[in-house]
Parts: C-alpha cells; structure tokens; sequence
C-alpha cells in the first residue's frame, strides 16, 4: 500500500486550512449566520455550509431535508414556504436563531469585512434536484457577478447530475465533489478535470484502504484534498500529517488553537512524516472501516433502491 507521505507532501509547506462545518455546529447553531461569523472568529478561513429549497423558491441554509432537529417546528423544507412558515422557526437551543437564506449569507460573505478573505463552500446536499441550481446562481448574481464568486465560492457537489448542471450553468466556478465513495471522487475529477479543483472526503475513506492512494493521486494531479468531520485529537494529527488541504470540523476553535502549538520545524519533524494511520488504534481503525462500508453500502442502495428510503 502506498504511504501518504511522499516528495509531493513533503513538498506542502502549509498547514491545513480551517474549514468551519455547518459554520461552527460543535458550539452554535448550525448553519445560523450566528455560527458563520464565530467560526470566523475562531479562526476559520472558509465556511462549509448546506442548502435546500423550499416550496416557494428560496434557497435556505439547512443540512436536513425537515427542521425537526434544529428547529422548533418539524416542517418539510421543500414542501413548505419560507415565506410566513420555515422563517418563524427558532433553532431549539438558547441562541434563538432564525433559519437563513442563501440570499442572507452571500450578502454577509460580500459585505461584511469579517469575511472579506473568507471562502464559503456550498454544499448542495443529496437531497437536491439539478434544478436548484439556476435558483443558487439567480440570488449569487443579484448580490454580486459569478465572476466576483469565483474566488469566494466552491460549490459542494455529491451527484453527478447536478455536477452536469453548474458546469452547464457557471462553468467558470470552480467545484468541490463531496462523498464517501472513492470511485465517484475518481470519476469526478476524470470526468471534469478544469471545473473540479478538490474533493471532499470523509476520513473513514481516506484513512481506510484506497485512501492514501486516493490523496496521493489527487494532489499529483492537482487536486486539493479536504477531510471531514475531523474533530478527534488524533484524527487532527492524522490530518497534518496526511498533507491536506483542508480540515472540516466542528470545532474550528480547537483545530486553529493545535494548529498554532504547531511550529514550521514541527510540520516536517518526524511526528509528522511517518504513515499517518499510525495514530489510530486496532479498535478505531476497525470502526473506520464500518463506518466507510456502512455509508458505501447505504449510498449504493439509496441510489438504486429510492422508493426504499425517505430522500436525505
């Protein structure tokens, strides 16, 4: 099996990106603007969020097909209007905070100064219809030209149908594939190899067999590499240590604070130049691989077998 760590990695003087999940789900409100701007100030350089489309045609930011979960009223996103429904929930918590528009978010991403060097990775969840991809561009354009976007946006894309669409539509932005399948990380960025600029990938594949060739061949092809959800000290080490490009986490503040206990001497030391699977343990690294086989086994069927599963 190859190692992760060769002239390629070594040669990456960087340390990962800080990639706030949700914003900052381990400590507010997920995908609130309120999350958005304390991962930000927790140290995060770009923001992984997830959108939907309710019955009315605004884009929200929202990771679930319902707001059961987050929110103080279970409603069906895309069968309810934003408009005098989705927009009086709260989420549960102390925090109080009304579900966003995509709208909302790209005016803070353009306006405010906090977020003057911030990227905000898109994700258009599974759950999504190619169709909501004209609806992203529309309110984009409204605040600012794609070619203002191209800079400060990745689109976060799982299927191959929505893929064709915004490389139909805005072909000159750049996109992240996001997924748990190796083969379909490959087949992205065989397929469209000027529009895909990295991938996204959980660490239970790229721990687990296949993952290190995965990173290796993406990176020699130019591809940049994120991980996630990446909140455990030794999956944080793993990360260093595997030379990606980026981290997704719940806990940006955690991640930035070990980044900085990090020297540049430290990087390239050899704590971080041996095999990075070295810092799991037989127990966790069998847990990696159920997890890797679960999720493979759960997106073949949910793809081929529908009617069998409620849309995610």
């Amino acid at each position: 099996m190859a190692s992760i760590i060769n002239e390629k990695f070594t040669s990456n003087t960087s340390k990962p990106l800080v990639v706030g999940h949700r914003g900052f789900r381990g400590r507010f409100p997920e995908n609130t603007l309120l999350a958005m701007r304390q991962a930000v100030e927790a140290g995060a350089t770009v923001i992984e969020t997830d959108i939907q489309l309710s019955k009315d045609g605004v884009v929200v930011m929202c990771h679930d097909i319902d707001t059961g979960r987050c929110y103080d009223g279970n409603f069906e996103v895309e069968k309810s209007d934003y408009f005098g429904c989705l927009d009086q929930l709260r989420t549960k918590d102390r925090y109080r905070e009304q579900m966003p528009t995509l709208e909302e978010t790209a005016k803070m991403f353009h306006n405010d100064l906090l977020f003057s060097k911030v990227k905000l990775m898109l994700d258009i969840k599974r759950s999504n219809r190619p169709h909501v991809v004209p609806e992203v561009l529309r309110v984009l354009e409204s605040i600012a030209p794609l070619e203002y976007w191209k800079s400060k946006l990745t689109f976060g894309i799982w299927k191959a149908d929505v893929m064709q669409a915004v490389h139909e539509l805005a072909p000159t932005i750049g996109v992240t594939f996001i997924g748990w399948e190796q083969r379909n990380a490959r087949r992205f960025m065989e397929k469209w190899p000027k529009q895909v600029e990295a991938i996204s990938i959980s660490y239970a594949t790229l721990a687990t067999v296949g993952g290190p060739e995965l990173i290796e061949d993406a990176v020699k092809n130019g591809f940049d590499v994120y991980s996630w959800t990446i909140n455990d000290p030794d999956a944080m080490k793993w990360a260093v240590a595997a030379r990606l490009k980026g981290v997704i986490t719940d806990f940006p503040d955690v991640f930035s604070s070990f980044l900085d206990s990090i020297s540049d001497k430290d990087l390239f030391s050899e704590f971080f130049q041996s095999d990075p699977r070295r810092f799991y343990s037989v127990f966790y690294t069998i847990k990696l691989y159920l997890m890797y086989f679960l999720a493979t086994w759960y997106l073949f069927f949910a793809d081929n077998l529908p009617f069998l599963f409620k849309r995610y």
